[in-house]
């Protein structure tokens, strides 16, 4: 038993050391992490395409009419291309559409806010400031894609870093502190 809490705690402990790493790595930063996180995925998203197309030609006489690896392979292959020559625009068009889901919700929501208003329900107002809050920051990101992306990720890697910090702290007591008693 003791073996194990030793075990575990260590292996917390390196995972806390690691997303502090990256934490500290978002506040300082922010694009160039998310940029990288990008091209990673990219990489990642070719060598499965690799891995499916290998698959397809292996195994084609084997399996049945319904195989879509090549197709899988050919648009994962494609979209990793994308990722890794074009991360500055990948994480633009992210930006773009989550800024057009947010502008939708919330004339959805002002919308909805005002329609109670008229039924004099009462806390309409907080649905609709809510709403105009969303529409600000969804403008935001339209229009200041680079700027909200950098802002939201070195909030991000503050709150982590704090959380990890914790995790550390725990980590000690349970390798040390927590070992002298058992």
């Amino acid at each position: 038993m003791e073996n194990y809490f030793k075990k575990s705690s260590l292996i917390s402990l390196i995972l806390s050391v690691v997303i502090f790493v990256i934490a500290a790595s978002l506040i300082v930063a922010p694009i160039s992490v998310a940029s990288n996180l990008v091209v990673t995925l990219g990489y990642v998203l070719i060598a499965a395409a690799v891995s499916h197309c290998l698959s397809y030609f292996l195994t084609r006489n084997e399996t049945n009419l319904l195989n879509f690896e090549l197709a899988q392979s050919i648009l994962s292959l494609i979209l990793g291309f994308v990722l890794v020559f074009n991360p500055t625009g990948t994480i633009t068009a992210i930006a773009a559409f989550v800024g057009i889901y947010l502008i939708v919700n919330s004339v959805f929501k002002i919308q909805l806010s005002l329609n109670i208003a008229t039924k004099k329900v009462n806390k309409w107002g907080v649905l609709l400031a809510a709403g105009i809050i969303e529409l600000v920051f969804a403008l935001l990101l339209m229009f200041m894609p680079f700027q909200t992306i950098r802002f939201l990720l070195m909030i991000v890697g503050s709150f982590l870093a704090i959380t990890q910090l914790f995790d550390i702290y725990s980590d000690f007591f349970v390798l040390y502190r927590l070992n002298e008693k058992l």
